[in-house]
């Protein structure tokens, strides 16, 4: 796993500590409970809506202007000092005018059951995604991800979490590409002030897919394989009105068999990491700067260094040779608050990959503006 977006896998967990940070929050003091929520409605264009490459492949670039709504809903309830709850949905669509027949949809939501145990803490959470791809039905997915981390204080300065997950993925419409994974992670997080920390993170997982050596079909998810990831980064509060996050990760995965992709992206533009890729070496770097202008100002600059090296496979069926994917994108956001409940946003995007398949390379631009109310 990884952290992020969008931080790929490990974001499991990390939105699993972020929901017991809202939690633990929550739970200092009396029973409460607060709901908040943000609709927006935004206009997009997108320079390249298939990230295709006109020299290599000869088929022209389509771009498209798209209408794109979003809904973010959340329920934090606690009891006392002990106990908080956590609801969450969030979902958006891509309103497609042109070229795409069908829209594009990415919802999420999740619940999360946090106990205090003194200093320390148990929290389980049970997370849903559903996307669908234009055109391209039989990439469309459910994922269950089931997350169960303990937190343990070692001292004013030093925590520990350890857990174990549980990923099902489905295909409702090409059930060939589904699997499941299994796993651990233990992370360890360092404040050296209160202004700065760091967090070291590794990550197992097994999974099992699709694949039936007795059909000999290559076109599925891998018959078996793990993936172990390792993961650094820090926050840093650079002033009241700065901060900057940063991550490095390296993932190995090993697989039997099967598809090394399924699919293209698995939600919001955010990010091109995915969690279906399978039987490969990845490194990713990123880092996060936010400014606040002014009271009604805020910038932030988001960019995301990717390399991912898929392993060659010499057997048929299944033969085919090594691939290199250099991915890079980069994404600036305007926020100006009109009001205390109304937002408007600008966003410019950029995205690119340079792939030792030429057929594979690409470079996109994304506009994004719109207004979103706060309740």
């Amino acid at each position: 796993m990884n952290r992020g977006l969008s931080r790929c896998l490990l974001a499991l967990s990390i939105s699993a500590l972020s929901f017991q940070g809202i939690g633990e929050a929550a739970a200092a003091g009396d029973d409460a409970a607060r709901f908040s929520g943000a609709l927006g409605a935004y206009a997009k264009y997108n320079s390249n809506l298939d990230l295709s490459d006109e020299k290599a492949t000869g088929i022209a670039r389509q771009d498209a202007f798209i209408g794109q709504p979003a809904l973010d809903l959340e329920l934090a309830k606690s009891w006392g000092p002990d106990w908080w709850l956590n609801l969450e949905f969030s979902g958006q669509a891509d309103l497609h005018a042109e070229h795409a027949e069908e829209n594009w949809f990415f919802n999420r939501s999740r619940l999360s059951l946090g106990r205090a145990l003194g200093e320390n803490s148990l929290n389980l959470s049970s997370e849903f995604r559903y996307f669908t791809m234009p055109d391209r039905n039989r990439f469309d997915f459910f994922r269950h991800t089931g997350l169960l981390s303990y937190k343990k204080v070692l001292s004013p300065l030093w925590q520990m979490r350890i857990g174990f997950d549980s990923i099902v993925t489905r295909y409702p419409q090409g059930g060939n590409f589904d699997y499941a994974m299994n796993g651990f992670f233990a992370e360890l997080r360092n404040t050296w002030n209160p202004d700065f920390s760091t967090y070291y993170t590794y990550d197992f997982q097994a999974y099992q897919g699709s694949f039936d050596p007795l059909e000999n079909n290559p076109n599925t998810s891998p018959d078996e394989g793990s993936r172990h990831t390792g993961e650094l980064g820090f926050d840093w509060l650079i002033s009241s009105a700065q901060t900057l996050s940063g991550a490095y990760l390296f993932q190995s995965d090993v697989s039997e068999m099967g598809v090394q992709r399924i699919g293209d992206f698995e939600g919001r533009e955010e990010s091109q990491d995915s969690e279906a890729e399978f039987d490969l070496g990845k490194h990713k770097a990123t880092l996060l700067y936010s400014l606040r202008l002014s009271p009604r100002l805020t910038l932030s600059s988001y960019a995301e260094w990717l390399y991912k090296d898929f392993d060659e496979e010499d057997d048929p069926p299944l033969a085919r040779e090594g691939r290199t994917d250099a991915l890079f994108l980069s994404s600036t956001h305007l926020r100006i608050r009109w009001s205390e409940d109304l937002v408007f946003k600008l966003r410019y995007l950029f995205r690119a990959d340079q792939s030792s398949l030429d057929s594979q390379d690409y470079q996109n631009h994304i506009f994004f503006i719109g207004p979103e109310y706060r309740f």
